[in-house]
């Protein structure tokens, strides 16, 4: 699949995604990681990264990413996930080859989207840190 084609099936599906869509994706993630495990097994990273939007999105935690990055996310999922797109999955070599043609054109379409989220988790994390590693030292001075 071109470019093209990918940019088109990318808005086809972004603009149609609803809220009930957004509860749908977050509810069938085993089955996307379970579908990742094969020829698109090389995006596992890339769908962990859209999971984690779509959890912090859901759960109100990360605000600074606009509506239409989420439906880019959940339309590129469930692209991914229905069977039924440009070129079955069944198809040899070929059934996935639409699927990681809208993934890559998500990644590129929404990289700095996933670049300010990436930074945003980070310190996040940095933040959260537990300091299990940490010894608190007292020292009297009389």
């Amino acid at each position: 699949m071109n470019e093209n084609k990918a940019q088109r099936e990318y808005e086809a599906y972004s603009q149609k995604v609803t809220r009930k869509d957004v509860d749908t994706i977050y509810k069938e993630e085993q089955s996307i990681f379970d579908k990742a495990k094969g020829p698109l097994n090389k995006f596992t990273q890339d769908f962990t990264l859209f999971f984690s939007i779509i959890k912090d999105y859901v759960h109100g935690v990360y605000k600074e990413i606009p509506w239409s990055a989420i439906a880019g996310i959940v339309g590129t999922l469930l692209y991914v996930f229905i069977p039924t797109d440009v070129i079955p999955d069944g198809i040899p070599l070929l059934g996935l080859t639409d699927d990681a043609s809208v993934v890559l054109f998500c990644l590129k379409s929404l990289d700095e989207e996933l670049q300010k989220y990436r930074q945003w988790k980070q310190k996040e994390i940095t933040v959260e840190a537990p300091k299990e590693n940490c010894m608190e030292i007292t020292i009297s001075l009389s």
